[in-house]
């Protein structure tokens, strides 16, 4: 695989069409506004084009599983997002290379989820940003990052470093508004991969201050700024089962252009595993999520989270001595909620038995004593 500069990224343009459609990401990168590597498999005419950009990557022309690109997927990429500080990355491909998936990721079975993707004209944008009292909104700026007192700075900078090289360039490239309750901040929205008249958005607002109307006063604000810049064509990026955002894109006046699959790669097989669970346990197959969270468990020292979810799979499926095994493995490895594991819903099926009785009985001297 090669690795393309300067005027040669429009090479992988043809590569990458389908994708920069609906990917600013892509388009960013292609015409040099996104610093990020763009990988082919031939300079003069290539066939097979790579490029990631933090924990997004993207692959696109024809299907391949070459020893080269096997490599770079498999071997390169994971390091450097590793020395990065990543353990994982999510894939965007068209979905001929799907099959390939497991050959090109060192044999790891896919998690394949569902993206959304939502698009709006802010041109026909006429929302009316409407805080509740105590709360205020600050332009993203270096006024703000000048002002110390502010706590969850570092959660703010984080994110505007996602997507921009520095600080620097987020505030030259990008812009944002940040909600602000008695010196925190709660909530932000801001622009990404601001590209000629298009723009992506990302938003987030603490648990404790969501069902506020925050999110929507953030993203209305923003998008009446990005009309004021000369964007109009602002995407809204979510997953298929995240109620909460495409709801409120759709209140906003987003229209849902495509959904397709993506796929999350997690470096650690426990983790990846883990998380194949978790899919599963969400989707009511727990015979399914109990086969991912034994090979979880086989993979590692596996942290709570296995173990606990492992033993409410079970106990959806009754087995209280499968239950009793991953609960145990659970306190061992620091488990310590004894009112969620008396009440968890998930050991109904076993609530009454004997066995469960002198487990629950046997943890409660446990945590008394190491308490």
């Amino acid at each position: 695989m090669f690795k393309l500069n300067g005027t040669e990224l429009e090479r992988a343009r043809p590569l990458f069409t389908p994708l920069a459609t609906h990917y600013l990401a892509v388009e960013s990168i292609l015409a040099g506004l996104s610093p990020a590597a763009v990988y082919v498999d031939d300079t003069v005419e290539p066939r097979t084009a790579v490029t990631r950009i933090n924990y997004r990557l993207f692959l696109g022309g024809q299907p391949a599983a070459t020893p080269d690109l096997v490599t770079l997927l498999a071997e390169t990429i994971p390091a450097q997002s590793r020395a990065e500080g990543r353990e994982s990355f999510i894939v965007h491909a068209p979905p001929e290379h799907e099959p390939l998936f497991s050959a090109l990721f060192g044999g790891k079975p896919p998690i394949r989820r569902q993206r959304q993707y939502f698009e709006l004209d802010a041109r026909q944008f006429t929302g009316t940003a409407v805080l509740p009292d105590g709360y205020r909104l600050e332009p993203v700026d270096a006024n703000l990052l000048a002002q110390t007192h502010l706590q969850n700075m570092d959660w703010l900078r984080e994110e505007m470093v996602s997507e921009r090289p520095s600080l620097d360039d987020f505030l030259a490239q990008s812009f944002g508004v940040c909600a602000i309750h008695e010196g925190k901040i709660v909530g932000w929205c801001l622009s990404e991969y601001n590209c000629g008249p298009r723009c992506e958005i990302g938003i987030a607002t603490y648990e404790a201050h969501q069902r506020k109307g925050l999110a929507a006063a953030t993203a209305t604000t923003v998008i009446h700024h990005a009309l004021s810049q000369g964007i109009h064509q602002i995407g809204w990026h979510c997953w298929a089962d995240n109620t909460p955002s495409s709801a409120l894109a759709r209140k906003l006046g987003f229209q849902l252009v495509a959904e397709a699959p993506a796929f999350p790669y997690f470096f650690d097989d426990m983790i990846h595993f883990g998380v194949q669970g978790n899919l599963c346990f969400m989707a009511g197959d727990y015979q399914q999520a109990v086969d991912w969270y034994e090979q979880a468990a086989a993979a590692g020292e596996a942290p709570v989270w296995i173990h606990w979810n492992a033993a409410c799979a079970n106990g959806r499926l009754g087995r209280e001595t499968a239950v009793i095994h991953h609960l145990q493995q659970a306190i061992t490895a620091g488990f310590d909620d004894w009112e969620r594991l008396q009440t968890s819903p998930h050991f109904d099926p076993i609530r009454r038995t004997t066995a469960w009785q002198t487990f629950l009985n046997g943890a409660q001297i446990y945590t008394d004593e190491h308490g």
